[in-house]
């Protein structure tokens, strides 16, 4: 377990109802991603995409390092693209 796992697992869960809305201000080319994405993986609402996109990041933090690089691999084993995760752990800390 990384450090940065520890650090999401230490925040407090909030009481809350079993769903609360959230707005998201999202700019024209930020939603048409959003939708091509929602079509890509043919998702019903772009929430759905939302979810599962936290949910990825959260593991993808918990289970790398910033100093990590993460290699993607064709069906052949072939690197497809290589970058550091630094990438998006730095995201965490930029304001």
């Amino acid at each position: 377990m990384s450090g940065t796992d520890t650090e999401l697992k230490k925040q407090p869960i909030r009481e809350t109802k079993q769903k609360e809305r959230v707005q998201l201000d999202f700019t024209p080319e930020a939603l048409q991603r959003l939708e091509d994405i929602q079509h890509m993986v043919g998702a019903t609402t772009r929430a759905e995409v939302i979810r599962n996109a936290i949910r990825l990041y959260a593991w993808f933090i918990s289970e790398t390092k910033p100093t990590s690089t993460i290699s993607i691999t064709d069906e052949k084993g072939n690197p497809t693209s290589v970058f550091k995760a630094s990438l998006l752990h730095d995201a965490m800390v930029q304001k």
